[in-house]
């Protein structure tokens, strides 16, 4: 193995690796919200339905923001009539 496969090897890894580490973030932060928000329900409080859905916004906020950039800059570079 040269430089050349070895470097895209490592581009590719790293990659794959963005991509699982952003899906089990997204995954925990679900996991945790469901914990809030069942721990609301045992209990209902509006302090604590307000920090669970405060809780929901902070995580899920910029995960929804992020998608939305990267679905536009793909349609900026994928012509329409393709």
């Amino acid at each position: 193995m040269d430089e050349k496969q070895a470097r895209a090897l490592v581009m590719f890894l790293t990659a794959g690796m963005k991509v699982v580490s952003s899906r089990l973030v997204l995954f925990l932060g679900l996991l945790m919200t469901f914990g809030l928000f069942v721990w609301a329900m045992i209990q209902p409080d509006v302090n604590r339905i307000v920090t669970a859905a405060v809780f929901m916004l902070g995580v899920f906020w910029p995960v929804i923001r992020t998608d939305a950039k990267q679905n536009e800059a793909r349609q900026r570079e994928v012509p329409q009539g393709e």
